[in-house]
């Protein structure tokens, strides 16, 4: 979770919370289903930054815990706020992370070409838009 931990770093610079404060608070949390985070999509516009990144942390873990591939829903809304707040590098890097967690998710369990293009390729395709057009905003501003 290395690479979390430098993405959560320029997530919260400028942030009034210190960098200790913020993964601390991430590391006290464990995984919950989302149902207990009382959690619907429509009302994740609301969280800050700093909550959603816990969420991902929490995918993350769950994924090495148990194999299974990390679910994008809180990487997407990390990236939707990180353009919000014209923040196009934590965009690129949040995009990144996923799309090399799938990979990896991949490699561990052998997918052959076509179950990538099947089963990882859709969930990953909104991630790999938002990343393309993310570099061409970054480059353009």
């Amino acid at each position: 979770m290395g690479k979390l931990n430098t993405i959560i770093e320029k997530i919260i610079k400028g942030s009034a919370l210190l960098l200790s404060q913020i993964l601390e608070q991430t590391l006290k949390g464990t995984r919950k289903n989302n149902t207990s985070r009382g959690i619907e999509s429509s009302s994740t516009n609301n969280l800050d930054i700093h909550k959603i990144v816990e969420y991902c942390r929490d995918e993350i873990q769950a994924s090495e815990d148990s194999g299974i591939m990390p679910s994008p829903k809180y990487f997407e809304q990390a990236a939707i706020l990180s353009r919000k707040e014209k923040k196009y590098d934590n965009e690129i890097a949040i995009c990144e992370m996923y799309i090399e967690l799938t990979n990896h998710y991949a490699i561990i369990n052998n997918l052959t070409d076509a179950e990538m293009s099947t089963q990882l390729l859709p969930i990953c395709a909104p991630l790999m838009k938002r990343l393309h057009n993310a570099k061409i905003i970054s480059a353009t501003s």
